[in-house]
């Protein structure tokens, strides 16, 4: 009975690093990835997510512009990052790509309901000098705008495209304007306002929505925390 008892354990717990653990603070084991994942994509309503076509049992309402903490994922090679409407049930889009272990990367539904997308893409979570902060920008707005962004006066980057990203930049912590701006399409400027960047922290700004967009559907700025 007690070896009976003691397998059950370890299938459960097998089941349980397969399918995710949504605790940030608790230490990646030496044997796992670990994944963001971010609904950016325009009038989806809440997602779920499945990793090789199973479901993340604590990916769930994911709503948009959220994310999930780092979860867990089994290392590998070509894995399958799906999104699905909660609501609906059906497959939104996905997104292959390898884990490696140890290693944290982030993962975001993009796009529009009609025409959706994801990327995938890998985080450095090393933490930044003493008294600085590390901040990236990925594009996720479905408009054709080539952004440069501003994180007060130093310029993090430019010419950066949808589905692209920026390597983490380290800037000192303090309270910043932030802006994103395709000079070429003035309309498209977004401006963040005394932005806190907190020392030891990581972070990663996203542009979604669209210049035409309304309500949620419009061109917005988030800050996601990443660390």
């Amino acid at each position: 009975m007690k070896k009976l008892l003691l397998l059950g354990f370890t299938a459960v717990f097998a089941a349980a690093c397969n399918n995710g653990n949504d605790d940030d603070n608790t230490p990646t084991p030496s044997n796992m990835a670990k994944v963001k994942y971010t609904n950016a994509c325009i009038s989806t309503g809440a997602l779920r997510v499945q990793v090789n076509d199973v479901a993340l049992q604590n990916v769930n309402s994911l709503t948009y512009l959220a994310s999930s903490a780092y979860i867990n994922v089994t290392p590998g090679t070509n894995v399958k990052h799906g999104f699905v409407i909660e609501d609906s049930n059906l497959p939104l889009a996905s997104v292959n790509n390898d884990l490696v272990a140890n290693n944290a990367y982030s993962v975001f539904a993009t796009g529009t309901v009609t025409s959706p997308s994801a990327i995938a893409i890998t985080d450095d979570l090393t933490a930044p000098p003493t008294g600085n902060a590390k901040i990236r920008f990925v594009n996720l707005s479905p408009d054709n705008l080539s952004e440069s962004v501003y994180v007060g006066q130093t310029k993090l980057d430019s010419n950066v495209m949808f589905k692209q990203a920026t390597p983490f930049r380290q800037v000192a912590a303090g309270s910043y304007q932030i802006i994103v701006q395709d000079p070429a399409n003035v309309p498209s400027s977004r401006t963040l306002s005394g932005q806190q960047l907190d020392a030891g922290k990581i972070y990663t700004l996203m542009i979604t929505g669209t210049v035409a967009g309304s309500g949620s559907a419009a061109l917005t700025l988030t800050l996601v925390n990443n660390q």
